[in-house]
Order: structure tokens, then C-alpha cells, then sequence
């Protein structure tokens, strides 16, 4: 993949309290009163936009999901936006691997294809299984937090622990259909599902 996970450029003071709320959340999982306390003061899309950034440090796209070189990485939030501007902080001023990162913001399932990351949102449930079956094997790696997201085709899901934490659930299988990498290390701090 080419990037060091604890070596990216972090643009701003928002940016570096959330990555560290990420990693403690990630790795400090023997403190469990501690993490409560970070999550808790934390809004929860807050988190989630955290760990979608942190996504390009650990799945790796063919250079075909590009138009070219110098083409934008673009994460796409598909229907209501329930991260407000945290997502758009979050990667401000960041690229991909020399990608400069964009959010775009979609009502169209149809337009998603140009986008390297999408999160389905909840307001997009009945719509969930054409949307998947759409994306199904493009270069797009699918996150929500649509409880049923993974039974339905999806990548990744968001769930909340008992402590009420921000966890992430992964089905490895259908990165590989879609010929996105993943590294061990997502893997080993994710639930490992299969449809």
C-alpha cells in the first residue's frame, strides 16, 4: 500500500484528537473504563469519520479504480449525511497514496462507481440491496451502519459494543470480489463475518 499507518500528515488539531481516539479505541482494548470514558465524550459520527479516513491506510485499490495518476480519491456519503462537516475535517488537506482526498455528497446510488469509498447511509435501507448488487464487484469499498449491511453484500459495517463503543465488522470475502486489499492488521481488530 505504500503508506506507514502511524506516519500520515495530520492537518489539523481536530484531526490529531480524533486519530488518537481512533487508536485508543483500536489498540487499547485491555482499558475498557478508559475507552468508554474517550467514546463517550466523543460524538459517535465523530469516530466513524476517524475510521473511514483510516480505511486508506489499510485496503489498497488497483490503479484502475482511478481514472488516472492525478486523479482525486473521493469518499462518498450516499443519501442523509449524518456526519455534518466531521468528515470533510477529517481529510481536509489529506491524499491517498498522492490521490488528494474529496467528499462528495450523493442522492444518486448510480453516480457512486467514480467514488473509492461509500458509506450507505440509514436513509438508503430500502434501497440497500440494489444499491449493493450495483457496486458489487467495482473497486468501491462499501461502509454503513445498517445493521443488515453485511447479509446484504456490503463490506464493512459500524456497530456499537455493550460499552458503547464504535466498532467495525468485516466481511474479507467480498473486498476480494471486488479486488480491494485488506490488510491483516484491519482484519485482526475487526469482527470477521461471512455471508
Amino acid at each position: 500500500m505504500g503508506r506507514n499507518a502511524l506516519s500520515g500528515k495530520l492537518s489539523n488539531s481536530m484531526h490529531v484528537v480524533f486519530a488518537c481516539l481512533l487508536l485508543i479505541s483500536l489498540w487499547i482494548t485491555n482499558t475498557p473504563i478508559q475507552a468508554a470514558l474517550l467514546q463517550e465524550s466523543a460524538k459517535e459520527y465523530q469516530i466513524k469519520a476517524v475510521y473511514l479516513y483510516n480505511f486508506s491506510y489499510f485496503v489498497s485499490w488497483r490503479k484502475e479504480a482511478f481514472a488516472n495518476a492525478k486523479s482525486s480519491f473521493y469518499y462518498c456519503i450516499l443519501g442523509e449525511n449524518p456526519f455534518e462537516k466531521q468528515l470533510d475535517l477529517t481529510v481536509q488537506d489529506e491524499n491517498v497514496d498522492g490521490h488528494a482526498i474529496k467528499v462528495k455528497y450523493l442522492t444518486d446510488y448510480k453516480k457512486s462507481t467514480s467514488c473509492q469509498v461509500v458509506f450507505i447511509s440509514k436513509s438508503e435501507i430500502n434501497n440497500l440491496e440494489t444499491i449493493l448488487d450495483f457496486l458489487h464487484k467495482n473497486p468501491v469499498l462499501t461502509v454503513s451502519d445498517i445493521p443488515e449491511f453485511i447479509d446484504k453484500g456490503g463490506m464493512i459495517r459500524f456497530y456499537t459494543n455493550r460499552r458503547r463503543q464504535v466498532r467495525i465488522a468485516i466481511e474479507p470475502d467480498t473486498l476480494k470480489e471486488a479486488d480491494l486489499g485488506v490488510s491483516g492488521n484491519l482484519l485482526r481488530i475487526s469482527e470477521i463475518v461471512r455471508r
